[in-house]
């Protein structure tokens, strides 16, 4: 880095993550009191309750340190700009780890706080904590209802289009059946034609034959067989 401004806010930037650092530590050993006890005494409660309001305070001064180290990028070297990412990260894990260890002893099952040992501070970044996850459950069982209603409607889409087809078969059916009434019909008045004119019985056997053979085929194809129709 060339200009001087810069390297001193880079400085007062480190001396800051410093700081933090530092209170980091202080605040896991509060956290550490309060993970070995079974139970919250009076004294226990105010020191969780402290633990909340430090976490707020150390939670904005993350906030403000990332802001501010954004402000720099666009002068610091690939070195310098690694450098100070990493200890950022460093930061702001060791500040997530610390909330959710916070939480645990607040909501734990080992807990037992007794009615004039709560607390009566309630830190607001507990507050929108819960917010956020009653927003979240609300949305995933909205997603979730929506799913179902467009499974709902692809089955019913489904039935629709099998009683549809189940009607065209029924119709197929019968129509077969009618054509092969009739044909059965024509093949009766056929026969008494030919008994009437007293016609060679190879030739009203063959007639008969052909005369079976068309309408029956006619009707099959009609019904949804893959045979030609004539």
């Amino acid at each position: 880095m060339s200009d001087t401004n810069d390297n001193q806010k880079l400085d007062e930037l480190n001396a800051d993550i410093q700081a933090l650092r530092g209170q980091l530590v202080d605040l896991q050993g509060k956290h550490g009191k309060l993970s070995g006890s079974d139970t919250l005494g009076s004294g226990d409660a105010e020191l969780l309750a402290s633990l909340r309001q430090d976490l707020v305070v150390v939670g904005k001064k993350l906030a403000k340190i990332k802001e501010d180290a954004r402000g720099l990028e666009g002068s610091l070297s690939m070195i310098a700009k690694h450098d100070l990412t990493k200890k950022i990260d460093h930061c702001s894990t060791t500040y997530q780890q610390l909330r959710k260890n916070v939480t645990a002893i607040r909501t734990g099952p080992a807990v037992e706080v007794g009615l004039d040992q709560v607390p009566d501070y309630v830190a607001p970044e507990f507050l929108q904590e819960l917010a956020e996850k009653k927003q979240e459950k609300i949305e995933t069982l909205a997603i979730t209802v929506k799913q179902m209603n467009q499974i709902q409607g692809r089955i019913t889409e489904k039935l629709d289009e099998g009683a549809e087809i189940m009607d065209d078969v029924e119709n197929g059916i019968v129509r077969a059946h009618g054509n092969i009434d009739r044909s059965v019909s024509r093949m009766k008045l056929f026969q008494t034609y030919l008994k009437r004119n007293k016609a060679p019985i190879a030739c009203c056997l063959l007639s008969f034959i052909i005369m079976i053979i068309f309408w029956s085929s006619k009707a099959f194809c009609e019904w949804g067989l893959t045979w030609q129709c004539p």
